[in-house]
């Protein structure tokens, strides 16, 4: 009785939702349940249609036409002129803080600002752009979005940045640079939590890459040999090093330690890897095999 009941009531709302009169003919092997769980997918799928955020979400993934987006453009009244530039946050851990909230509370100013979830983890900011904005203010906005994130909401999280800026219907492509300078990010650069689509260097280059090219390359530089897996002394004296443009005495200061022992260390870091990087020759080619096996490694990781 409970069932039937549920069921006119979801009927009902269909025809208030919609204007159109639903009934139900006959139910499948008289299966009640199976009818009544798809008439609330009906509901459901509905509701979401009719939300702002749905509706862009589904510009964002590319699901709809030129028309489609003008059509809902009207519908929510989005003005068809205004350029926008797109952030694309993902935010760490699970939280109970509702991000969509902080991430408007920090746009009150804004005349034009959308923030669509595209799930419990990952949002994005649309942010009307004025005139004249240039390239720098967008690194100046996502450095804005992280501190309020990380402070204000106690949040860790990245932000990535797409390079297209334009009106609605074409920022499917800013969303995919978004999403591919998040991507290459956490694979090289995990270190930082802004990535720009237009900086991100070799990194995008060896994405690109087969994984067999990638691979032979390898094999090229080693042999059938590895490296051996580098301790964190180590690691930390290379990037050090490389920071500080190969310099001995810079990277001895900034390490703390006396120019002798930053010596033995890169003859030790030599033995390990077959490379003596304080050769500018073999400094770039680790610097690049280093980048590929990382590359290979997240590849692989992900195929499990």
């Amino acid at each position: 009785m409970k069932s039937a009941t549920k069921r006119e009531q979801l009927l009902r709302e269909l025809q208030q939702n919609t204007g159109i009169e639903f009934a139900i003919v006959s139910e499948r092997n008289n299966d009640g349940e199976e009818t009544l769980s798809q008439l609330e997918r009906l509901v459901k799928s509905y509701k979401a249609s009719e939300r702002r955020e749905y509706f862009l979400e589904r510009v964002l993934r590319g699901e709809l036409s030129s028309a489609q987006i003008l059509q809902g453009m009207n519908k929510f009244h989005i003005d068809k002129d205004i350029e926008f530039g797109i952030y694309y946050i993902e935010v760490l851990k699970q939280t109970r803080i509702d991000v969509q909230d902080v991430l408007e509370s920090l746009f009150l100013q804004q005349n034009y600002l959308l923030v669509v979830p595209m799930s419990t983890e990952h949002f994005v900011i649309l942010k009307g752009l004025q005139p004249n904005e240039q390239a720098e203010q967008s690194a100046e906005t996502a450095q804005m979005i992280l501190d309020v994130l990380n402070t204000e909401a106690m949040l860790n999280a990245r932000v990535a940045c797409g390079q297209t800026k334009g009106q609605l219907d074409s920022l499917k492509v800013a969303y995919q640079e978004a999403c591919t300078a998040m991507k290459i990010g956490k694979i090289f650069y995990m270190q930082d939590y802004i990535f720009d689509y237009g900086k991100l260097g070799l990194g995008r280059l060896i994405c690109e890459l087969p994984l067999d090219v990638c691979e032979n390359y390898i094999k090229e530089v080693f042999g059938n040999r590895r490296p051996k897996e580098l301790d964190e002394e180590m690691a930390i004296t290379i990037k050090v090093f490389f920071d500080n443009g190969l310099n001995i005495s810079e990277t001895a200061r900034k390490l703390y330690v006396h120019r002798n022992t930053l010596v033995y260390r890169l003859e030790k870091i030599e033995k390990a890897i077959g490379l003596d990087i304080r050769n500018f020759d073999n400094a770039l080619t680790y610097k690049v095999v280093a980048m590929v096996m990382e590359y290979i490694a997240h590849q692989q990781s992900d195929k499990r």
